[in-house]
């Protein structure tokens, strides 16, 4: 079966594209299927406007096997595909027409005899005037010169076929002579003879024939079905007959046989020239007595006797003059079927008197389009019909209306409807045009496109849509029927070229009416019984009322069309009113805010007790009534810029706080007693577990006072460093609080957890022994959870962090000077423990909050995020708060690599650079192929030892006796001038790095030089007595590994760090250095980062600064700035 995917399948998309355009263009002259249905031909004019003749074969189902062409591509080619495309469409226009094509075959029996006749033109769509296609005009197709001296094409009337016979008997037309064509050479004898010449010859005989005259014959060739020169055409056949060729192109080749010469000879003796002359046809309707008679006429420029047509369609006709010569006259306009089922009547078609108006205006026009000329004897035109534009309008239920246009051509009085056309393209000559091209309608001679544009333009300023159907929702059908149907219905009263139908649907209410209220009433309340945030309520839902038109509405209505951007309410019985109102903006900018916070837009506001931002906005609008006084006091102080109340220091507190530590543990001390969670984010060394403790003495000292039992234990869960450190912390700063260190799982105690920190106030355990045991630790209740180094729940994928969210208790403290390193999905995490209601979803927060900041510092939503989390973290540096705290000076000192160094980094970055940068575009599938890729480099920038390649790259010699190589590390030795100094000065130093293995060659060199130090890595057994070597005084230099001295490490026993390697997570050599600068340090920190000059140290470098904006950007109140390593990130890594 032949259709548009079986053509592309056949010549490919693009080719097929090309294909479509050459048909739009009408570059296809011809096409034609064979009788038995086998084979397709077309005459294709190329970009270069070269005619091509293509063949297609099809089998059995009409499906194309295989296409040739004469073009260079020779196969399957775009001009096989026009072919295709070119009879495709006009089969499909012959199978719209149905039978048209016969005349009267297509007409009821019933029907009058010249309705029959011009069915085609009567009906829907109609025939297309003239014979299709576009002549060939001096283009034939160019093969291969044969040998041949002289030639002619032969002209000759030859008596019809059967079937020519047989639509004769069928339908009463006369019957005419064929024409039939082939090639003629010249004899010895000098008269034109067909012995030795046929249509295949022409393509191997080789002679002096004029190219010209070969390529016209060649082209009548492509025509009956030749394509390559290879093909035979016409198989064995001398003859081939002009009614079975596309008449177009036909008359356009044989007009081009005239204009270069070659001889078109007669069948007579004399071998006359066939006289070529141009002809026209006429269209003649005379007036009778009992009505009308319709007759077509051909005349020629030259005198004939008997002019026939030349097929059907016909573009030309055949007729002998008076000295009995053979004429071919070449139509101006080509006659199509049903104009040449007129011509060849053998009477004139009687239109009776009665039907006489009908024919006029409808079949005239249409008619008259088919000739070259159109003659009226004794009959006058009636009053063209004029068009009305008819606006159909049905009101459906739920506010849905469907509006259809159409034109209604009318004439006479009372107005009878001729012809009725879809409304939406006759605003213009142009789209009309545009419209019947599209879709192969003819113009049938009944639109006035210019009496239509007159009654448009007097709809302007009345309509908001275009005039085409439509259907309108919601606010759009309100709109039209409250202020556009009322000026149209006004309109087409007092305008006869105007018509409106509107109807109701038997299923919609009847009693809409669509209008504005005049003035709305808008109140908030608290929805039930309990006002108190107590009693296990962590939200309460507010009711908004509204009021307008004497109509009650509800919250759901107006918070949904607010929370998805609508600025207007419509209510059933079509009474709308505006939200441009300065209640209902701030309104809808909170519910912009806060959807994000709720799964379901439900019948009320849900506000929680971690949007105390929320609330507030809400209560300053005026809006919350008085029920909500106990939630105002409650989330009045955890309003931004808000404080809370001003306590005491507990009693049995042993020590004095600062006043930034008061104020912290008035913080905490105000989040437990409300059952609230938080984020204590102060820097390092700021004494966060010295502010945790006094809220926990606090909360005993009250109970105490109250008479109430003693608060349940709090469960403090740390690094496995920093767990004795609490345990010593809280006896040294809350002697009266007993504490308790969990050092095993339940396993390896031999007793369950609740024996084991039994009369305990405060119980410490690490995070693997929490992750390990969460069943035993959720079978305890805690009134406090406090999570020490909090990063460590940063992955809400991690098992740690699902222990700590599902953890029942009723405070949640965080405790981190990091709360994000990375990107604010971190952020996210801790917070989703400490303070679940403030961002339930973390996708709607990715969403809203975290991709507009980090991918396009969208500055707005950072103000939204840090209003938002600015009651639940707390967060203070050390600039800001400990003035007595000594400088810290931060110096880079750039490494030069030497030489060979650097011809061994050099290697490793071009080997890397192969393997991952085709990688980057899809870096979370390849992740840890483009981590390991940056850590080589970070190595090999370091020392070439440390990368573990199995030799894949050399490096020119083998290891050395410890491990390392021949090639020096120029960062060891820039390492050791600086210690050299530094310590003959009296300096201890703290040595940083990630890569223990380089820790370990900084060891050896140490060794060496007889240093003493201390060493200390997540593998050390002996930790404190490494760190009581250094603090002690006993050594000078300690080598910490980075994450091992991320935490749990006071070290203000160093006034030097120097970072071996940076690492692009500013968060993480924070901590470090924070180790040595903090409370208790006396004199300058200076901190020392060796950077290896032009590697990928320096980009690390600019890399690390940009999560350090971000950073500020949420907790320090700086602009926001992109984060997350990138694709892009990681290309500039390399480059």
């Amino acid at each position: 079966m032949l259709n548009r995917a079986v053509i592309k399948l056949l010549v490919g998309s693009a080719a097929a594209a090309r294909a479509e355009a050459y048909v739009a263009e009408g570059r296809v002259v011809a096409v034609a299927r064979s009788k038995d249905g086998s084979r397709v031909v077309g005459h294709v004019v190329g970009s270069s406007n070269t005619p091509y003749a293509a063949v297609v074969e099809l089998d059995e189902h009409g499906t194309p096997r295989s296409g040739r062409c004469s073009c260079p591509v020779a196969h399957d080619c775009k001009h096989v595909a026009a072919t295709l495309f070119a009879l495709l469409a006009r089969e499909e226009g012959a199978a719209d027409a149905g039978a048209g094509s016969t005349g009267t075959a297509a007409a009821d029996a019933a029907a009058p005899e010249w309705e029959r006749a011009l069915a085609p033109l009567l009906g829907p769509g109609g025939d297309a005037p003239g014979g299709g296609g576009r002549a060939a005009g001096s283009g034939a197709v160019r093969g291969a010169r044969a040998r041949l001296d002289e030639v002619a094409l032969h002209v000759e009337l030859v008596p019809a076929d059967d079937r020519a016979r047989r639509l004769a008997a069928r339908t009463g037309l006369r019957l005419v002579p064929r024409v039939a064509l082939r090639p003629l050479v010249r004899g010895r004898s000098g008269r034109w003879v067909r012995t030795g010449i046929s249509w295949r010859d022409l393509r191997y005989r080789d002679g002096t024939v004029p190219a010209e005259h070969l390529e016209v014959l060649r082209a009548l060739d492509g025509l009956a079905g030749g394509a390559r020169p290879t093909a035979f055409a016409f198989d064995a056949r001398e003859q081939v007959h002009a009614d079975e060729l596309p008449a177009s192109a036909l008359w356009a080749l044989l007009d081009d046989a005239r204009r270069v010469g070659l001889p078109l000879v007669g069948a007579d003796r004399a071998q006359s020239e066939v006289v070529w002359t141009a002809a026209r046809s006429e269209l003649v309707v005379s007036r009778v007595a009992d009505g009308l008679l319709v007759e077509a006429e051909v005349h020629a420029d030259v005198p004939a006797d008997d002019l026939d047509p030349v097929g059907r369609p016909a573009g030309g006709v055949v007729g002998t003059t008076a000295d009995g010569a053979l004429l071919l006259g070449r139509l101006a306009t080509a006659l199509d079927a049903t104009a040449t089922d007129l011509l060849l009547r053998e009477a004139p078609l009687v239109v009776p008197d009665a039907d006489a108006p009908r024919f006029l205006r409808r079949a005239l026009p249409a008619l008259a389009q088919r000739f070259d000329e159109a003659t009226l004897v004794g009959v006058a035109l009636p009053e063209p019909p004029r068009p009305v534009l008819l606006l159909r309008v049905v009101r459906h239920a739920d506010h849905v209306a469907r509006l259809s246009w159409h034109w209604r051509y009318v004439s006479g009085e009372p107005p009878v409807v001729e012809a009725t056309y879809p409304a939406g393209h006759g605003d213009s000559g142009a789209r009309l045009a545009a419209a019947r091209a599209a879709s192969g309608t003819p113009d049938d001679g009944v639109r006035d496109v210019i009496r239509e544009r007159a009654v448009l333009e007097r709809l302007d300023g009345l309509l908001t849509r275009p005039v085409e159907d439509a259907e309108l929702r919601g606010l759009a059908t309100a709109d039209f029927f409250g202020l556009e149907l009322p000026d149209l219905a006004a309109l087409a009263d007092g305008d006869p070229d105007l018509e409106i139908e509107a109807v109701v649907d038997p299923d919609a209410p009847a009693d809409v009416d669509y209008r504005e209220a005049a003035d709305v009433e808008v109140s908030v309340e608290i929805v039930g019984e309990s006002t108190t945030p107590t009693g296990g309520r962590d939200w309460f839902d507010l009711g908004v009322l509204i009021r307008a038109g004497g109509h009650q509405i509800t919250f759901e209505q107006v918070f949904r069309a607010l929370a998805t951007g609508r600025s207007r309410v419509l209510l059933p019985d079509g009474l709308h009113f505006s939200l441009d109102d300065e209640r209902f903006d701030r309104l809808r900018e909170l519910v912009e805010e806060s959807r994000d916070l709720q799964d379901t837009m439900g019948k009320v506001l849900r506000v929680g007790r971690y949007q105390a931002d929320l609330f507030a906005a809400l209560d300053a609008l005026g809006l919350v009534d008085a029920q909500a006084g106990a939630w105002r006091a409650a989330l009045g102080g955890l309003a931004a810029g808000a404080s809370p109340r001003p306590l005491e220091a507990p009693a049995g507190l042993a020590a004095q706080l600062r006043p930034y530590q008061q104020e912290g543990f008035e913080w905490l001390a105000f989040l437990a007693e409300h059952g609230l969670g938080g984020v204590l984010a102060d820097d390092m060394g700021l004494g966060k577990t010295v502010q945790t403790l006094a809220a926990v003495v606090h909360a005993h000292e009250v109970a105490a006072a109250a008479g109430a039992p003693r608060p349940a234990p709090v469960l403090v869960v740390a690094p496995t460093s920093v767990v004795d450190m609490w345990e010593t912390e809280t006896a040294r700063f809350a002697p009266g609080l007993r504490a308790a260190a969990v050092r095993g799982t339940r396993a390896r105690r031999g007793e369950p957890l609740g024996d084991t920190v039994a009369g305990a106030d405060v119980v410490v355990t690490s995070y693997a022994l929490f992750r390990l045991d969460a069943e035993e630790y959720r079978s305890i209740a805690w009134s406090m959870l406090v999570l020490d180094e909090a990063q460590f729940v940063k992955n809400r994928q991690s098992v740690v962090y699902k222990c700590a969210r599902e953890l029942p208790a009723a405070t949640k403290i965080a405790l981190t000077g990091t709360p994000l390193e990375n990107n604010l999905m971190e952020l996210w995490s801790i917070l989703s423990v400490v303070s679940p209601g403030l961002f339930p979803d973390p996708y709607r927060f990715s969403q809203y909050f975290a991709g507009p900041i980090e991918r396009e510092g969208d500055d707005g939503r950072l103000a939204v995020l840090r209003r938002r989390v600015a009651p639940f973290v707390l967060r203070r540096t050390k600039e800001a708060v400990a003035k007595d705290l000594p400088p810290r000076q931060e110096q880079i000192t750039e490494v030069v690599l030497a030489p060979r160094h650097r011809r061994a980094y050099d290697r490793y970055l071009q080997r890397e650079r192969r393997n991952v940068l085709g990688l980057v575009d899809e870096l979370e599938t390849h992740r840890f192929k483009v981590f390991r890729s940056l850590t080589v480099l970070r190595q090999a920038a370091l020392d070439v030892s440390l990368v573990d390649d199995g030799g894949e790259v050399s490096t020119g010699n083998p290891a050395g006796p410890r491990g390392g190589t021949e090639i020096p590390s120029s960062k060891l030795d820039v390492l050791f001038e600086m210690l050299d100094d530094v310590l003959a000065e009296g300096h201890n130093v703290l040595i940083f790095s990630q890569f223990t293995r380089y820790l370990g060659l900084v060891r050896d060199r140490l060794d060496d030089a007889g240093v003493d130090h201390a060493y200390l890595d997540g593998s050390t057994r002996r930790r404190a007595a490494e760190v009581a070597k250094f603090t002690s005084g006993r050594v000078p230099v300690f080598l910490v590994s980075l994450k091992a001295g991320g935490f749990g490490l006071n070290l203000t026993a160093a006034d030097y760090c120097v970072l071996l390697d940076p690492w692009w997570n500013p968060a993480a050599e924070a901590q470090a250095v924070d180790r040595a600068h903090r409370i208790g340090q006396t004199r300058t920190v200076m901190v020392y980062r060796l950077v290896a000059q032009d590697t990928i140290e320096d980009k690390v470098m600019r890399l690390k600064e940009a999560k350090s904006a971000l950073f500020a950007s949420v907790l320090d109140g700086g602009t926001s700035a992109a984060s997350g390593l990138t694709a892009d990130d990681v290309r500039e890594l390399l480059s």
